[in-house]
């Protein structure tokens, strides 16, 4: 295994679910979650009434917000000191992606 990728609900009842992934480090910028991603995407949108894909990345993780921009998420903002990790308060960006604006994306 070199990483992982999935979705959860977020919020059920808007309609909601939230996207995540990890992968080791050897295999960086090849590309490989941008293309895990659309097929998750397209079976998240195409099996489960979801109206939003929500995604956050660290404020300091410059390739995950580029792996976000290639799907064609939206930023949304930054959440200040929104999370408490490894002994520090960290930013955390959040992005997201609406059904009908993946729709289009994938014509």
């Amino acid at each position: 295994m070199i990483g992982t990728i999935g979705c959860r609900w977020a919020n059920r009842n808007n309609r909601c679910m939230e996207m995540g992934y990890a992968l080791g480090e050897p295999h960086w910028g090849k590309g490989i979650i941008v293309e895990s991603a659309r097929g998750l995407l397209n079976v998240v949108f195409r099996d489960y009434e979801v109206e939003r894909v929500q995604a956050h990345t660290f404020a300091e993780n410059v390739a995950s917000a580029r792996v976000l921009e290639k799907l064609a998420f939206t930023f949304e903002g930054t959440h200040r000191s929104a999370l408490f990790h490894r002994g520090r308060f960290w930013d955390l960006k959040m992005y997201s992606i609406l059904r009908g604006e993946w729709r289009v994306m994938k014509q």
